[in-house]
């Protein structure tokens, strides 16, 4: 009787040990996936993401830096700056997602997207060349917007004013394009999901940029 019971104190022993273990086990899978979450909402600053944007491509990255330009003919683009204010990392909104309004220029945001690459080569250029002298001439009073604003050449997001002065980008384009080792150029943008605005952060005065003149 003595034997039975004191077999019956060391499983009882045993069960409790077990779920104890099992709670403790519960609680490091927990702890990790806290961790792994963290790591997922990894904040990156515009400079960082400048920085290392090659390893993110087709990722779901969250990005810190001032709204520093808003498209105001589509109002489907916006850009943000870092330390020196300059168009960094360029932000594309869907047809589901409402335009960016203008007033948010100067304000720190943090924008969640996925990271998408877009490669230009002399074929697309060609293309591109190809289009604007097939296509029918603006009166003067109209304006004239860059094929970037269109989604079909990515640039610096600048206006042009006639078929002149795209062809000439382009050319300038295929320039950058022969002078790669890759033979193309990348443009990197993050395809919009959602954003927020940091209230506690004092608003910026975003550098506007003066036209490029030709040497």
């Amino acid at each position: 009787i003595l034997f039975i019971i004191a077999c019956g104190k060391k499983d009882s022993t045993k069960t409790v040990e077990t779920k104890e273990v099992k709670k403790l086990e519960k609680k490091v899978e927990k702890v990790g996936e806290k961790k792994e979450e963290v790591k997922k909402e990894m904040v990156l600053t515009a400079d960082e993401f400048k920085a290392q944007v090659k390893d993110l491509i087709e990722k779901e990255v969250t990005v810190r830096g001032i709204a520093v330009h808003v498209c105001k003919e589509s109002g489907k683009k916006l850009f943000l700056g870092g330390k020196e204010l300059k168009r960094d990392v360029k932000v594309s909104a869907g047809d589901n997602v409402p335009k960016f309004d203008v007033k948010m220029e100067g304000d720190t945001l943090e924008v969640k997207g996925v990271v998408k690459e877009f490669r230009v080569d002399e074929a697309y250029i060609d293309l591109q060349i190809k289009k604007v002298k097939e296509a029918p001439e603006k009166k003067k009073e109209e304006k004239v917007e860059k094929e970037e604003h269109k989604d079909e050449a990515p640039g610096d997001d600048h206006h042009v004013s006639s078929k002149e002065d795209s062809i000439k980008q382009l050319e300038n384009l295929r320039a950058k394009v022969k002078a790669s080792k890759e033979g193309y150029v990348s443009f990197f943008s993050l395809e919009y999901i959602s954003s927020k605005v940091i209230a506690d952060v004092e608003k910026v005065e975003p550098k506007k940029e003066e036209p490029k003149k030709d040497k």
